[in-house]
């Protein structure tokens, strides 16, 4: 593995744990927004990924 394919790695990894983050903010939101929102979010957390 050459340094190049781990800085890319490393990059991605990093890209990957900022979209976690959002998707956390973006929950953390939904959830705060009120009961009729949240009716939707147990199926939106079952899905795979």
């Amino acid at each position: 593995l050459s340094l190049e394919n781990l800085n890319n790695t490393d990059s991605i990894v990093r890209a990957f744990q900022r979209l976690k983050e959002s998707a956390e903010r973006l929950t953390n939101i939904v959830e705060g927004i009120g009961p009729q929102a949240r009716v939707q979010l147990p199926a939106f957390r079952e899905t795979p990924g």
